[in-house]
């Protein structure tokens, strides 16, 4: 069976409500990728994850700015080629 892979964008906040999320999803065995306009933010968020044993990438991604939209396309197509779930926390 394929790992479901998620994305969740606005992820920069250990408390926040995208980290809830990302949090619950590893849980179920899927695969996120954390976003924020700081990648820095979202780092340290990935770091517990990964830390647990699941996987989690972070991602920069500025909704407001559509190279940056495009960016983040173009590295999920190839990096883990689909998205099953998509949290638009931002």
């Amino acid at each position: 069976m394929t790992t479901k892979a998620a994305l969740i964008t606005g992820t920069s906040r250990p408390a926040g409500p995208g980290f809830a999320v990302a949090r619950q999803l590893v849980g179920l065995g899927h695969r996120v990728i954390l976003t924020a306009r700081d990648l820095g933010r979202a780092e340290p968020l990935v770091a517990q994850l990964r830390e647990k044993g699941h996987q989690a990438t972070a991602l920069r991604l500025d909704l407001t700015d559509a190279a940056s939209m495009r960016e983040a396309a173009d590295h999920v197509a190839h990096t883990v080629g689909h998205l099953d779930v998509l949290i638009n926390n931002a």
